[in-house]
């Protein structure tokens, strides 16, 4: 199980909405110069996104616990999200090359793939038989003991 730092938001009946804690940075987050994390937050406006949990140890609105996903989730969020696309990317620009035996139409044999491989991972999503029913991803594992985590960096 993967764990992270989070505070909870909302609280509704055994689930809870939290926003995850960023604990760690690059060592550059905030200055001019670097990465350019900071100057691409600010120019594309990143936010915090909430999500929802299960609350299996009755946390409040407010308190800091840590949050739990398994990996399988993450597992299957990597295969929709970056392999079936580039899987279709391969095949369109094998399918491009082999019919017109032209390098111009691999790349639009592979820009046709890359997109259909998209649009096949969002309409599988969003189908509601594919989402389980009444279960949250994320749980709930224990409340967080900032003074551990103080030690272990």
């Amino acid at each position: 199980m993967i764990e992270e730092n989070a505070v909870i938001t909302e609280k509704n009946d055994s689930n809870v909405i939290f926003e995850v804690e960023r604990t760690k940075a690059c060592g550059i987050c905030g200055q001019t110069r670097g990465c350019g994390n900071a100057t691409w937050g600010k120019l594309l406006g990143h936010q915090q996104h909430s999500v929802k949990a299960e609350n299996p140890i009755d946390a409040n609105i407010g308190d800091h616990v840590i949050v739990g996903v398994e990996e399988k989730v993450i597992l299957n969020a990597a295969l929709y999200l970056y392999v079936i696309p580039l899987l279709g990317l391969f095949l369109g620009a094998g399918a491009g090359q082999l019919l017109f035996k032209q390098d111009h139409w691999g790349i639009v044999g592979a820009a046709l793939g890359l997109f259909t491989g998209f649009m096949v991972v969002k309409q599988y999503l969003s189908n509601p038989k594919n989402q389980p029913k009444n279960q949250s991803y994320a749980k709930v594992l224990r409340y967080s003991n900032e003074s551990s985590d103080s030690l272990e960096s």
